[in-house]
């Protein structure tokens, strides 16, 4: 009579024991190649739970010249936002899914944690400026490629994105040029 109960008490933890082994940890986002800012922008975002708020407000993601690091921000967001209470456990939920999961858990390290408030606040607005910058040539870069394609077809539409461009590249470095405590 017992031996019934002990084969379906088996047969119970198979299946679960099986799920679990062909549960396969997915990498989703490859940021092996992803720019050294945006990795460490990703680091210190996650130093936060503010930082995370300052780059969701700013809308960064549209900044982000990596695929992956970008999809990665926005799924980060995805998770703060259905569960802001764990904003801890964020960088230990997604370094399954990062492609090496030391890119997303540099933060750790004593060297983020050595940062005091302020230090850690310029870091924040250092890096999201850098990012912009590197959008910003991106941009500059594949519109120039595409007037050296088109010839002599310049449309004015697309010069005028150049000095766009150049207009919002000049307009960061002023702001990096401001003293310290200079803020409007």
């Amino acid at each position: 009579v017992q031996k019934p109960v002990a084969n379906l008490v088996q047969k119970q933890k198979l299946p679960e024991a099986k799920v679990a082994a062909d549960a396969p940890t997915t990498v989703k986002f490859d940021l092996s190649r992803c720019p050294r800012v945006e990795l460490e922008l990703l680091n210190i975002i996650l130093l936060k739970e503010v930082f995370l708020k300052r780059a969701i407000e700013m809308d960064i993601s549209r900044y982000m010249t990596h695929a992956a690091g970008r999809e990665l921000f926005q799924r980060m967001t995805e998770e703060y936002r259905l569960m802001p209470n764990k904003f801890d456990n964020l960088s230990a939920l997604l370094a399954g899914e990062v492609k090496p999961s030391e890119a997303i858990t540099r933060h750790l390290s004593e060297q983020y944690m050595a940062l005091t408030g302020e230090s850690a606040q310029r870091l924040l607005e250092d890096c999201m400026r850098r990012v912009q910058e590197l959008y910003g040539r991106a941009q500059h870069r594949e519109l120039v490629s595409d007037l050296r394609v088109s010839g002599s077809a310049v449309s004015a539409e697309k010069l005028e994105q150049i000095m766009n461009i150049h207009k919002q590249r000049r307009s960061l470095n002023q702001e990096n040029k401001k003293p310290p405590g200079d803020e409007e």
